[in-house]
């Protein structure tokens, strides 16, 4: 029986127990069904596979161990989110290590359940549970305030808070307004964003005070997505808020501009490094895919197809291949995997052409010249390499 029968080992498993109250208070806590059953997963590695009197949280790696099929980077939008609601907590220091190695302490939610049933309870002592929740808030207060004084420290030693300069100064206003707009301390992702608002994009802090407002009044905290709002704006050269508030009616406020897009980013460069076989885990390759979703408009299918013809016809090609085909689409007012089609068989129309004006015969090239890669070069370049070979 017992070599044949698996009850007792699904048993081993153990079960999965989620509080009937975080199902209840979900729509307050503005929680849908996926979070509820992630944060179970959480639930079951902290309750069932976790060591008692052994560590502090739990890792995110003993989740995914647990939750095998649940993806990096489905399980890293969910976290951010939770965070950002003060559901969760993650350790500032495991925050620059790798993405499983991150701790993350689930007391905030238990601490917010706790909260909602002790107010909604008839029978339970919520006057003594608003003193309690007083003097919590007066602790948070100082705690916030010493992390807030251990950040500055260590900004000085790095070199990066110095208020004599007039940069750092205007990156101190707009941080500031951050902070107090969020009830936090700006994340290192959202410190170096700002910086590239007042750097790379030449605003002037009131400019992205103004900018932020509309975000943060939509309930936009994505630094990134700030990013490429800000791009759009300078790209739309708009500098009032009168064309800002328009700017955001037209283009962020239409059904079509989802923030979840974000999310669906990270699912299609998946998609893209899974067929390519290019890493898209560096910054730069992030920044550039985006580049072509919201700056060029391109459509993901389009950047595959792009993707398909640097595979096809280069050995080691990368994304420096592929951004100069897109150009080349984009200079063309191609949009569509369609059109695309059409200009990759266009294009070896005009190839086959070329070689059979070619001066020397087909039977005079070596085996050597059969085995070469076709490099796809844009034709206006192409053109211009002719010009200056020597008659």
């Amino acid at each position: 029986m017992g070599a044949t029968d698996a009850t007792m080992e699904l048993l081993r498993w153990g079960f999965v127990q989620i509080p009937a109250a975080l199902y209840y208070y979900a729509g307050e806590l503005d929680l849908d069904a996926e979070d509820i059953g992630i944060l179970g997963a959480f639930l079951y590695t902290y309750c069932c596979r976790s060591k008692p009197l052994w560590q502090r949280g739990l890792e995110i790696g003993q989740v995914m161990q647990c939750y095998p099929s649940l993806s990096k980077s489905k399980l890293a939008w969910r976290l951010s989110k939770w965070v950002r609601l003060g559901l969760v907590e993650v350790e500032e220091s495991t925050l620059g290590g790798e993405f499983r190695t991150r701790r993350v302490f689930l007391e905030p939610l238990w601490s917010k359940l706790e909260e909602m049933v002790i107010r909604d309870h008839p029978e339970l002592d919520s006057l003594g549970w608003r003193e309690k929740e007083l003097l919590r808030q007066e602790l948070q207060a100082k705690n916030q305030r010493v992390h807030e004084l251990e950040r500055l420290l260590e900004r000085g030693r790095a070199g990066l808070d110095q208020i004599s300069s007039t940069a750092n100064k205007e990156l101190r206003v707009v941080i500031d307004f951050i902070e107090q707009k969020t009830g936090n301390l700006v994340s290192p992702e959202m410190y170096k964003e700002a910086n590239r608002w007042l750097d790379e994009l030449k605003c002037r802090p009131e400019y992205v005070i103004m900018m932020l407002e509309l975000c943060f009044e939509r309930k936009i905290y994505n630094p990134r997505e700030i990013t490429a709002i800000a791009r759009g704006l300078r790209e739309a050269s708009i500098s009032n808020l009168g064309g800002m508030e328009d700017y955001f009616r037209r283009i962020v406020d239409k059904p079509g501009y989802s923030r979840s897009r974000w999310q669906d980013f990270a699912v299609e460069m998946a998609e893209l490094g899974s067929f390519t076989g290019i890493d898209m885990q560096a910054e730069a390759r992030r920044n550039m895919y985006e580049k072509w979703r919201v700056q060029w408009g391109f459509s993901h299918e389009v950047i595959m197809k792009a993707g398909e013809i640097m595979c096809q016809r280069t050995r080691s090609g990368g994304l420096e291949y592929m951004d100069r085909v897109l150009a080349n689409w984009r200079e063309k007012g191609i949009t569509t995997p369609e059109e695309a089609e059409r200009e990759t068989s266009e294009f070896k129309n005009r190839k086959q052409k070329r070689d059979s004006h070619a001066s020397a015969p087909k039977t005079m090239r070596t085996a050597k010249d059969k085995d070469e890669v076709e490099i796809f070069v844009v034709p206006q370049v192409l053109e211009e390499l002719k010009s200056k070979v020597p008659g």
